[in-house]
């Protein structure tokens, strides 16, 4: 398996980039248009993602994994800070003032969620995705405070942060967990009651209506993310030194220190397993959030420049990502 998981990668990078071609011709034909775009992302945040995150904790939740996994959501708010932590050191260097918030941001918060989910899912099925719905627990409270702040010029927003509470990932996430744990624990009567009509038959209505929505989630993200980024302008406009350093920190060098750092956590807690850390991994690989421009065009910040980042870093990271993923597979193994 491990050897072929390079392979899978790959294959799978291409067919998630055809799918995303397929919402670009869409978005430059306007069969999608870009009100839209908007309703399928909110339909995808808000509609079939939490359905496919609450089965996932359903399915695979355990006290035990807890124990195991509980470090996860730090590891990933670790790595994304990190990122953002090398926009700040070296923004002077390739951006104007201007340009510094979405530089900062751009460099440290990467697509966490909709491009590894089809990747992790491919390669270490049911178990990779408990890890990485468990590190989006941590990025989402992340994104809504220090992320939204970085934006906003360092002021932290009190209408974002409150919208952590009420996030449907966020919400799924912890219900899952919530509801796996308490079945869990009440023992083999609770979890007997699935194999006693007429319960067993509601129950597998719900989990098939559940699944069928969650279903849905990868295909539409990715529409979503191809139609993101198919602007005339960004395509129009030559990337300069400010995308240069973007791609530069997101792709390569945020990855590279996070593959070392995870191994050193790797050697003090070995009981973490490494699927969990290659999890971790493969999101410090991602590209820049596709969530940037929207955020961008509310703060009134430079959204060319985040949409040529979304566009650069995306394009790019079919190169970066397998050579990435061989080195930290080896590097924790």
């Amino acid at each position: 398996m491990h050897g072929s998981e390079p392979v899978i990668l790959g294959l799978k990078i291409v067919a998630m980039f055809l799918v995303m071609a397929v919402g670009f011709f869409s978005r430059r034909r306007e069969l999608i248009t870009g009100d839209s775009t908007a309703v399928l992302a909110r339909i995808c945040t808000d509609i079939t993602l939490p359905p496919m995150i609450f089965m996932q904790m359903v399915r695979t939740v355990d006290l035990a994994s807890l124990r195991v996994n509980w470090l996860l959501p730090l590891l990933a708010i670790g790595a994304i800070g990190l990122g953002c932590l090398i926009g700040w050191i070296n923004w002077r260097l390739l951006a104007r003032r201007s340009q510094a918030p979405v530089y900062i941001f751009a460099s440290g918060m990467s697509n966490w969620i909709y491009l590894p989910l089809p990747i992790i899912q491919a390669i270490y099925g049911t178990r990779g995705l408990q890890s990485l719905f468990l590190c989006n627990l941590g990025i989402q409270v992340q994104f809504w405070s220090m992320g939204v702040a970085i934006l906003h010029g360092g002021k932290v927003d009190l209408p974002a942060l409150r919208r952590v509470a009420v996030n449907p990932g966020l919400i799924a996430t912890v219900a899952g967990i919530v509801f796996a744990v308490a079945v869990g624990v009440s023992g083999t009567a609770a979890i007997g009651l699935a194999d006693v009509q007429p319960y067993k038959s509601v129950i597998d209505v719900v989990s098939g209506a559940l699944d069928m929505l969650g279903s849905a989630t990868i295909p539409i993200s990715m529409l979503v993310t191809g139609a993101q980024i198919a602007t005339a302008s960004v395509l129009q406009v030559r990337p300069g030194g400010a995308i240069a350093g973007i791609v530069a920190n997101r792709l390569i060098v945020t990855p590279l220190i996070v593959i070392a750092g995870l191994a050193g956590v790797h050697a003090a807690a070995p009981a973490i397993p490494v699927e969990s850390l290659l999890v971790v991994a493969i999101i410090a690989m991602m590209p820049v959030s596709v969530t940037l421009t929207v955020l961008t065009e509310k703060m009134n910040q430079d959204t060319p420049l985040a949409a040529q980042a979304v566009l650069w870093t995306t394009l790019t990271s079919i190169v970066t990502v397998p050579p990435l993923f061989i080195l930290a597979r080896r590097v924790l193994e």
